[in-house]
This record gives C-alpha cells, structure tokens and sequence, in this order.
C-alpha cells in the first residue's frame, strides 16, 4: 500500500474481508483528552428526626402517629432502650397490651438495671400475665431494686388484687412507704390498707 496523508507508513493496510473494496481500515484513534464526566452533584436532605417528631406525636395525644414514628426513629437506632420504652409507653397509654409488653420487653433486654423500666415493666404484664407470674416479676424486680418505691407499690398491689394473705399485702404496703417519699402516688392507699 501506498501511504496516503491519511495512513501512517508504518502502520500495515488492511484490506476490508469483502475482498473488493479497496477501502483501508485504520485502527482506532484514541480521543484527546477529554474530562471525565461530572458526577451529579449530592444533594443532602435534612435528616428527618422521627423521634423528635414522635414525642411531639405523643405529647399532641396523636398516639397512632406517635408509635409509627417511635417505629421509624428505632430503625437506625434499634438498640436504644430509651426509644423501646417510650414506645411501650405509648402503647400502654392507648391500651395496646400486647405490643406494649413486646416493647417493654426489649427495653427491659436493651437496659437491664433501669427502675424506670422495671416499673413500667411490671405495670404492663399486670394487664397481660396471671397475678401469680406478675407476683413472682415483682418479688424478683424488688430484690434487685431494693430501694425503687414503685415496684415495692405494684408488688402491694398485686398482692391484694391477687387474694393474697392479708399479712403478706401488710409487709409489702409497709416496705412501700418505707422507701416513699410523703407525697409519692400510693401512699395515701397504703396508709388507708394499714389503717393509718
């Protein structure tokens, strides 16, 4: 082949595979330089805070909304035990036992050692579970509360409701407002079971 100023001499003419044409093929021509396409630039969202916006729910009385964003803050941060229990709260407050044990229960896991949630622990199973298995959560709750005044109130009040010897309501009403503050809720009802 002859070189042409459009072929390079060094560069070996190739003959089309249809045997007739005399067209010559060129190997491909690298682009100049050319700058890589852009990336579209990320718009940041605002982080949307479903828990802020649960409470306000909560706080508006708009429980059903509330649980659902309680939901969605527990999404990224399902081992938070403060999320697991104000949604059982919620539930408790509208009268949803079950799915307020369930929650109450993974508080409960999440943060053993809290009284907070023990006591509200042992307020949900006494709507869900027989006197005799809240009796047996609330002596082993008391144990390791020891001076938590609210669970030593639940176990008197579980105890009376459950028929228990009178001797026994007796000692846990008396426990209770040893560890009670004067104007703590229930001691008015204790005083008037002890006939003080």
């Amino acid at each position: 082949t002859i070189p042409t100023p459009d072929t390079d001499a060094s560069e070996p003419a190739t003959v089309s595979s249809a045997g007739n044409d005399t067209s010559i093929e060129k190997p491909p021509v690298a682009l100049a330089d050319t700058p890589e396409p852009a990336e579209p630039a990320q718009i940041d969202l605002p982080a949307v805070d479903y828990l802020a916006q649960a409470r306000a729910s909560r706080d508006n009385g708009e429980l059903p909304a509330a649980a659902d964003l309680y939901w969605r803050a527990l999404g990224p941060d399902s081992e938070n035990a403060e999320i697991w229990f104000e949604l059982a709260s919620v539930y408790e407050q509208s009268r949803n036992w079950l799915d307020a044990e369930a929650c109450i229960l993974e508080a409960k896991r999440r943060d053993p050692t809290s009284p907070r949630i023990a006591n509200s622990y042992l307020s949900i199973i006494s709507q869900t579970q027989n006197a005799n298995r809240v009796i047996e959560e609330a002596e082993a709750l008391a144990n390791l509360f020891p001076g938590s005044a609210p669970i030593s109130l639940i176990l008197a009040q579980t105890l009376r409701g459950a028929n228990a010897p009178r001797s026994r309501v007796v000692q846990a009403y008396e426990d209770f407002l040893q560890k009670a503050a004067p104007s703590e809720p229930g001691v008015d009802e204790a005083r008037t079971y002890l006939g003080r």
